[in-house]
């Protein structure tokens, strides 16, 4: 299962770098949520920032690289 996970992720990364402007004067910033406890919102946070920029028109690519827990795709929905 996390071999389908890495290679989806693979093709999403690439899908969006082949859409990206040859303009390569867009800024790209990444952020990184990290604490050494858990429950503390960092997964919350990062759907709330994504959803948020995806409001302004945006987009985001979120990351879980949590492999004992994972819970972004619990947020999302899928």
């Amino acid at each position: 299962m996390g071999n389908e996970q890495a290679i989806e992720l693979q093709e999403l990364a690439q899908k969006y770098r082949e859409e990206q402007p040859a303009d390569r004067t867009v800024k790209r910033r990444k952020i990184a949520l990290v604490s050494g406890k858990g429950g503390v919102g960092k997964s919350t946070l990062a759907m709330l920032i994504a959803c948020s920029l995806g409001s302004d028109g945006r987009r985001a690519l979120v990351v879980d690289a949590n492999p004992d827990s994972p819970s972004l795709h619990v947020l999302a929905n899928q």
